[in-house]
């Protein structure tokens, strides 16, 4: 309001910091293969506390690490439109076993084309990947901070 200067809340708050470019982000994220070379060990027992104020474990560590330090505080939306996925997005997985058992699993997009996603990821194996492939057809959602 420009009488009491309040702000109208919004259903999109806007971001607490300037979105980067594409290439600005990867370039942040491969600065991270010195800290955590591949297969560097990277498993359950690794924390991190992000941005938000949460502490996550393992592959969500090592995911959330990265995406903090391309994105600052902005925030993260959710979506599943697997044509609308960009470099620095989490990609999150969900597998169900044979004996119904339910696993997650997030990593961090590197690349992308038209049927995969080329990511880095923490706690495969109890060990730090850079590079794997994944089909989109394998990802449940996508977190992005654009």
């Amino acid at each position: 309001c420009n009488r009491c200067g309040h702000a109208e809340q919004t259903t999109i708050p806007k971001l607490t910091t300037p979105v980067r470019s594409e290439q600005e982000v990867y370039n942040i994220l491969m600065s991270f293969q010195k800290k955590y070379p591949q297969n560097s060990p990277f498993g359950y027992d690794k924390e991190y506390h992000t941005n938000r104020g949460d502490w996550v474990t393992a592959c969500n560590a090592f995911a959330c690490e990265l995406s903090d330090a391309a994105f600052g505080t902005a925030r993260e939306y959710q979506h599943s439109n697997l044509n609308d996925i960009h470099v620095g997005d989490l990609v999150y997985f969900i597998w169900t076993s044979s004996s119904g058992e339910t696993t997650g699993h997030v990593s961090i997009v590197l690349k992308m084309n038209s049927d995969n996603v080329i990511v880095a990821e923490g706690n495969v194996g109890g060990v730090v990947q850079w590079g794997n492939t994944v089909p989109k057809t394998d990802i449940h959602s996508i977190g992005t901070r654009y």
